[in-house]
């Protein structure tokens, strides 16, 4: 036999024949757990702006969303990624007001994780 695999019935099922992708809900449900048992969790990449900077928004619009009731996530989380704090921070960090991404990187992240048009350049430092 092989290794024993466990399945959660809130994950999602992985997409068998289908390209790989990364299962986001497994970062977003243990979040979630984390703060259920008043824990706390951590987000960060290498250098601390452009994938930190996704998944902070992210996790900003999802307690917008949960313990205020905002609606409209998605336009939430790109109103945050295209004038927020983050974009400050970057630039602080690199004189550049842009995300550090170019656009074969900007495909390859998940869906929940993209900048938003125009945010982001290929000529930003690192």
């Amino acid at each position: 036999g092989g290794v024993p695999t466990t399945t959660t019935t809130t994950l999602p099922a992985t997409n068998a024949g289908r390209p790989p992708f990364k299962n986001v809900h497994v970062l977003l449900t243990t979040a979630d757990l984390c703060r259920a048992v008043a824990g706390s969790h951590c987000i960060c990449c290498k250098s601390g702006k452009d994938r930190t900077s996704m998944a902070v928004t992210l996790e900003q619009t999802r307690a917008l969303a949960r313990d205020l009731g905002v609606l409209d996530e998605k336009h939430v989380c790109k109103l945050l990624r295209r004038h927020g704090v983050r974009r400050v921070n970057i630039l602080a960090n690199t004189h550049h007001d842009k995300y550090a991404f170019n656009a074969i990187q900007v495909k390859s992240l998940p869906r929940a994780y993209r900048p938003p048009a125009g945010t982001y350049s290929s000529h930003t430092p690192t």
